[in-house]
């Protein structure tokens, strides 16, 4: 008896073996797919996983010179302000310049009027002199000339 129990558990497991291994063969095309899609996928998935670590150190990277743009563009708006007030005052420099070369070329009729202010007002025979004439120690007193 001892003998037909072991006859019978080895046909049992000859069995066993034989449907798994036919289950198995019958679906070994299909488990071959999924194993090469499983190889494929894991290697996606580690590439971008490796891409995603790239681009967050080029983020910090790129997140380290935008701040330092920053910086330069801050002080890029200061100095285009200053040359635009620059702009603005030489602007009007010029127009004055302009103003004052146009009354310089056409004669005044109210010279006097206009020059009264400056001349003496005593009505000697000095009345036609200016009130200071500049001379060259008062140039390099003041200093206002080159």
């Amino acid at each position: 008896m001892d003998i037909l129990i072991v006859i019978v558990a080895a046909l049992l497991g000859g069995i066993l073996g034989y449907l798994v291994f036919y289950r198995r063969f019958a679906n070994r095309e299909l488990i071959n797919e999924l194993r090469k899609t499983n190889l494929e996928l894991k290697h996606a998935f580690q590439a971008t996983d490796r891409d995603r670590m790239e681009y967050e150190q080029q983020n910090i990277i790129l997140k380290d010179e935008i701040e330092g743009l920053y910086v330069k563009n801050d002080d890029l708006t200061h100095v285009v302000s200053e040359l635009s007030r620059y702009y603005y005052h030489m602007k009007k420099i010029s127009d004055k310049m302009q103003d004052l070369a146009r009354d310089l070329q056409q004669p005044l009729e109210d010279m006097d009027m206009r020059m009264k202010p400056f001349l003496y007002e005593d009505g000697d025979e000095r009345q036609q002199q200016f009130i200071h004439q500049l001379d060259d120690s008062d140039i390099h007193k003041r200093g206002d000339f080159f």
